[in-house]
């Protein structure tokens, strides 16, 4: 330990160079970390589904959600599709005919996507419509 002791004072000890540079490089890494945490929280997603019309919200369990947009169970769990809708014309609303005589034909979200707002009430994932469309083209 003597030895790095006699090194540091032959190179001058820590003088105000140093005391610089740790200055600079606490407050430039010290302000990264609030960024680097925020991308957590800026970034986070939510449960989501095809949207069928302008103004429509996000409700978990709905008539309109049960009769356009597909679903699988498998292993007893309930899947929604999050890429595809059936091709319902629901302008007029719902009613059982529409549903029950709906085609199983279904086509991509074309109206975007409903979120689950009940944690977030905006997030980079739900303003950027190019990550859902990345995830259907990929499936």
């Amino acid at each position: 330990m003597k030895q790095f002791q006699d090194t540091i004072k032959s190179v001058g000890g820590f003088g105000i160079y140093q005391r610089l540079h740790l200055v600079i490089i606490s407050v430039i890494t010290g302000s990264t970390a609030f960024f680097q945490m925020g991308n957590t929280f800026y970034s986070a997603s939510a449960d989501h589904y095809c949207k069928v019309y302008d103004n429509q919200t996000y409700v978990d369990q709905s008539p309109l959600k049960n009769c356009t947009i597909p679903y699988s169970s498998g292993g007893g769990d309930l899947s929604w599709n999050k890429c595809q809708r059936y091709d319902v014309n629901v302008s007029q609303g719902i009613a059982d005919e529409v549903c029950s005589s709906r085609s199983e034909e279904t086509i991509n979200c074309d109206q975007g996507w409903l979120y689950d707002k009940t944690w977030y009430d905006s997030t980079v994932v739900f303003e950027a419509v190019f990550v859902e469309l990345q995830q259907c083209v990929v499936k």
